[in-house]
């Protein structure tokens, strides 16, 4: 029989599935990416003596998913890619892309999704009603609140301590700190009087408990264990089936005129999300199932700095969401968990599985050397926050829309818009790109006749007006032939 008041066990966490490319295994060589989120689940199974009374035909699992949130680098996706067999607008254009100072650029994280399922091993015939499911998990919501007074009024009331006479209909109460003055003055004569009602109560009550913290830890608790967690704002979704859904944003910006507290509340924009966020799980499953399979997903939202739009417009930011993903089984062995090979699966999905433009903050460049004033500050923490709102919103529809299938960075429209600007750094003559197969002579002719002679000069904003439509159109052409250039690393 187990002691219903034995100590605390720390649990005894065995690591079930992790990201397998953060491993360094070249001793010497290049270390794996430094800014690419990475996860890990680790599992430990209730020992079944211990749950035989509450749940007979049941196996109780514990899972803890460890995530570590990190920015994200142009560079580091962009050296999965390789270019093969390049002309030269190719290799002239690459090089002006990768040496150019977004690329090495560090976008920060603004937002997670991380996601868990668990299933069974093989489930062919498993009705829904024998699915592992999770019972319970932590954290579940975090969010900011925040009591303040645009013009610092003060709010007054009666005192906290109120009774009824014996007649129970009428109150008893008193307001402390009433006070007055009453002054008049005429000519060289004054004459002043002061009047005051000050009433004050003063008890002191004493209580003394005695605790016997050993027992009360071993009556309340039967495993202990510690956690890694970021306090930013935190929403937990889908409890009672077999996923569970994380949604984790920055906290806002207060709003507060403290000097104190707005002078440190709008350092560097938009607030970020970095380091360690870890996330306890509960999962029933029934007692006769041999083990159970999971998957792992952490999607990322990463924020680009300001750019000029490239045709028209002012400033605008890219923002690109990643994936990470991971698989694996598990069985029991006694009360114990192993892991166990998954069945193969088709290949992982690369990093990249979106983007989209978020403009809007042109008003405010969080590059601006001067420090604003202080009503000032208060503005600037109302249009961040605006901007972390629209943010999250598409954020939020963007994760799950079914329109950006997974691909690699350089496939997307946010690197289109980022080499851009990039490839104006290009000197090659219309008339070699025409000879490489890039411009007819009809088209080559027109570009010259308006002033353009050099391949840079067709990425210059805002296009020459007598030929913008030409410009765009071969602007994509030599865009294209870059991206159709690369091929993924094997």
């Amino acid at each position: 029989m187990v002691d219903a008041l034995s100590v605390p066990h720390d649990v005894p966490w065995q690591r079930l599935v992790f990201s397998k490319d953060m491993f360094d295994v070249r001793r010497g060589d290049a270390l794996p990416p430094k800014w690419r989120s990475s996860l890990a689940v680790y599992g430990y199974a209730l020992p079944l003596e211990e749950t035989a009374a509450e749940y007979p035909d049941s196996r109780i699992v514990y899972l803890k998913v460890t995530t570590s949130i990190t920015g994200w680098s142009a560079s580091e996706a962009l050296n999965d890619d390789t270019v093969l067999t390049p002309d030269d607008w190719v290799r002239a254009g690459w090089d002006a892309v990768v040496t150019e100072g977004w690329v090495s650029t560090y976008w920060p994280c603004i937002a997670t999704f991380t996601q868990l399922a668990v299933f069974p091993p093989d489930p062919t015939g498993v009705p829904l009603d024998d699915y592992p499911y999770v019972m319970d998990f932590e954290p579940k919501k975090r969010e900011l609140y925040e009591a303040v007074s645009a013009t610092g009024e003060i709010l007054s009331g009666s005192a906290g301590r109120l009774s009824t006479t014996k007649g129970s209909t009428t109150t008893d109460s008193s307001e402390w700190n009433l006070g007055g003055n009453i002054g008049i003055s005429a000519g060289p004569v004054s004459f002043g009087a002061s009047a005051g009602v000050r009433e004050s109560h003063t008890s002191q009550e004493t209580e003394s408990t005695t605790t016997d913290r050993s027992t009360e830890r071993r009556e309340t608790q039967g495993r202990t264990t510690q956690f890694s967690q970021m306090y930013q704002l935190w929403n937990g979704y889908h409890l009672g089936t077999n996923r569970a859904l994380f949604v984790q944003f920055p906290r806002p910006h207060i709003a507060s005129e403290a000097v104190t507290q707005t002078a440190n509340n709008l350092i560097n924009g938009v607030r970020l999300l970095e380091g360690i966020q870890e996330m306890f799980l509960v999962i029933h499953l029934p007692r006769a199932m041999p083990g159970f399979c999971l998957d792992a997903w952490l999607d990322t939202g990463h924020k680009a700095d300001l750019r000029p739009r490239p045709v028209g417009g002012d400033f605008w930011s890219s923002v690109v969401l990643t994936r990470r993903y991971v698989t694996g089984c598990a069985r029991f062995d006694g009360d114990r968990v192993r892991p166990v090979p998954a069945p193969p699966l088709p290949a992982a999905p690369p990093p990249i599985v979106g983007e989209f433009e978020l403009d809007g903050e042109a008003a405010w460049d969080g590059r601006r050397k001067v420090a604003p004033t202080q009503g000032e500050k208060a503005a600037l923490a109302d249009h961040l926050n605006a901007v972390q709102i629209e943010a999250r919103k598409r954020l939020t529809a963007f994760q799950m829309s079914e329109q950006y299938k997974p691909r690699p960075f350089h496939e997307t429209q946010a690197f289109r818009a980022q080499a851009t600007p990039a490839l104006r750094a290009t000197t090659l003559d219309l008339s070699r790109l025409a000879k490489l197969g890039y411009l007819s002579v009809a088209e080559e002719t027109q570009l010259v006749s308006a002033g353009l002679t050099r391949s840079g000069e067709l990425f210059v904003d805002p296009p020459v007006k007598a030929v913008e439509t030409l410009v765009l159109a071969v602007r994509q052409r030599l865009l294209s032939a870059i991206v159709n250039a690369i091929v993924r690393k094997t």
